[in-house]
């Protein structure tokens, strides 16, 4: 099935959630609330709908992964905090071997 969001050369809305609310519905609404900012609510309609169906959070067909479809990958990153960085504990393992 073809989705609205692959669309040859539709620009994605930065949407930062890193260190914000981890409810998959608000990070949701954050995202179609910038798809409607740019006038296109049937882009937000779709992810809408699109939730509906997810069976987990996480994973290759999770919310999480959905959400990530519908927003520019890097701006998920973006932290008001500079020296945050989310693989912190990764490293400190690797140290620990």
């Amino acid at each position: 099935m073809a989705y609205l969001i692959d669309e040859p050369g539709l620009v994605k809305p930065e949407v930062p959630f890193v260190l914000e609310d981890g409810n998959i519905f608000s990070i949701i609404g954050k995202i179609a609330r910038e798809w409607r900012r740019k006038h296109r609510s049937d882009i937000a309609d779709e992810l809408g709908k699109r939730l509906l169906s997810c069976h987990s959070y996480d994973g290759p067909d999770g919310s999480l992964a959905l959400a990530m479809q519908y927003c520019d990958e890097e701006s998920i990153w973006e932290s008001e905090e500079e020296d945050w960085n989310p693989y912190a504990d990764e490293e400190n393992d690797d140290d620990a071997e």
